[in-house]
């Protein structure tokens, strides 16, 4: 019995010894990642933070075990985020502590109600779209200065009574290529401004859906491009898109 229990006992402290060395190791992975990672419970108490989590969240794992992580980030939009039932979104926050840093945060659900709460500094990124931006607006709007002067006068040499008939296919096809390329700096603009801003343009507003595809059907119609084919429309009149009717037409 003496030697069974002894047996016993020395299993056991290999378990814990290696239960041990895999806590520490995964400790050490987790303390190594870049990103602050935070374990709350299910009332949003803080029950382990990384190193990262003290720089960025400024979460103390020395102090701060036990408090709920949403007195320390009071923020209204953080505290509407983490108690959403999405977990699949992401958060892009200003740090309370430094206006110059953006943060992106996720939480993630494991165990029973906890959660994982992940927050990285993006603020290079943020700054790599703006300086992009600026470069695309920049870049697009000397380009287009030049670009309506070109159209301005190829549009009075194609509409002058002078022009060789030899010369004209030549100019309207000039024309139509400063057009295009006037086109397509409109449209860096507007993703650069999509891009950046994450939202539709201030000139957009509710386009409805329903008269868009009347009007296409219509027009196929007219044209007899539909003459052996029958359209059935079933179309809720109240069906409206948020975009700018520019982009539609």
């Amino acid at each position: 019995l003496v030697h069974h229990y002894n047996r016993q006992r020395k299993l056991q402290q290999k378990r814990k010894s290696r239960l041990k060395g895999m806590l520490n190791r995964f400790n050490d992975t987790v303390s190594a990642l870049p990103d602050a990672t935070v374990i709350l419970n299910q009332n949003f108490e803080i029950e382990w933070a990384n190193e990262p989590a003290k720089k960025l969240l400024k979460i103390d794992i020395s102090r701060d075990i036990g408090l709920s992580i949403l007195n320390l980030v009071r923020n209204q939009k953080f505290a509407e985020f983490v108690n959403a039932d999405d977990k699949s979104r992401r958060l892009e926050m200003k740090s309370l502590y430094d206006p110059t840093v953006t943060l992106l945060i996720q939480v993630v659900p494991f165990g029973k109600g906890q959660r994982l709460l992940l927050a990285r500094d993006i603020s290079e990124r943020i700054d790599a779209q703006k300086s992009r931006k600026a470069f695309v607006d920049n870049a697009s709007h000397e380009l287009k200065s030049p670009l309506t002067v070109i159209m301005g006068y190829l549009e009075a040499v194609e509409m002058s009574p002078k022009l060789d008939d030899t010369l004209r296919p030549a100019v309207a096809s000039a024309l139509e290529q400063s057009q295009q390329m006037d086109r397509l700096i409109r449209d860096l603009l507007v993703l650069s401004s999509l891009e950046a801003d994450n939202q539709i343009p201030e000139r957009s507003g509710n386009f409805p859906v329903a008269r868009l595809v009347r009007d296409v059907v219509i027009k196929a119609e007219e044209s007899g491009a539909a003459a052996h084919h029958e359209v059935v429309m079933d179309i809720d009149d109240s069906l409206e898109v948020k975009i700018s009717e520019s982009a539609i037409n």
